[in-house]
Formats: C-alpha cells, sequence, structure tokens
C-alpha cells in the first residue's frame, strides 16, 4: 500500500513538473504530502533517472528543459 501511494505521488509530480504548475518546493510538498526532503530526494530520483529538471524564477515552478516521461513506474 505504501509503495502504491508512493508511485501516485511520483506521477502526480510528473504531471505538476510536465504542465509548470509546481509552484516553490514548499508549496508542492505540501500538494504532494511530503516533508521539502522527501520532495528533493523525489527530484533527485527522477534527475537519476535522466529528468533534466529546472527552477524558473520568474514563474516559481519546477519544469523539464527537455521533454521527458516516467519509465519504469
Amino acid at each position: 500500500m505504501v509503495y502504491e501511494k508512493q508511485l501516485d505521488r511520483f506521477r502526480y509530480l510528473h504531471e505538476l513538473i510536465r504542465s509548470q504548475c509546481t509552484g516553490p518546493a514548499g508549496e508542492l510538498a505540501d500538494k504532494l504530502s511530503v516533508s521539502r526532503r522527501t520532495l528533493f530526494e523525489y527530484l533527485s530520483h527522477l534527475k537519476q533517472q535522466g529528468a533534466n529538471i529546472c527552477w524558473c524564477r520568474t514563474r516559481k515552478t519546477y519544469y523539464y528543459e527537455e521533454p521527458w516521461e516516467l519509465k519504469n513506474f
């Protein structure tokens, strides 16, 4: 059950990043119901999988620099 919840969070995180509507880290962590530390672990994991995640200071959102899709989930 815990694993399924984590997968759902990764999918939701991916959709928020893809649509460029994450908000700052604190807000994004709240949206995912995780701590900021866990959020940064999730982002690190996605980067290890090949996602090029960037932060836009103007729009205050994370985004993919290049199109990227979740794999192995």
